[in-house]
């Protein structure tokens, strides 16, 4: 899983943190900013 994860940090470079949990918080008002998974919000 670790590999999948670098991986995945290297091909979203400046677009996504690839955080252990999508919730937002990480990639909060950044643009663009993927937001919590489904919710688009930090809660």
């Amino acid at each position: 899983m670790k590999e999948i994860r670098d991986k995945a940090r290297d091909l979203m470079k400046n677009f996504c943190h690839v955080c252990t949990r999508c919730d937002g918080r990480a990639c909060s008002g950044q643009v663009p900013g993927m937001g919590g998974i489904g919710t688009g919000s930090l809660l």
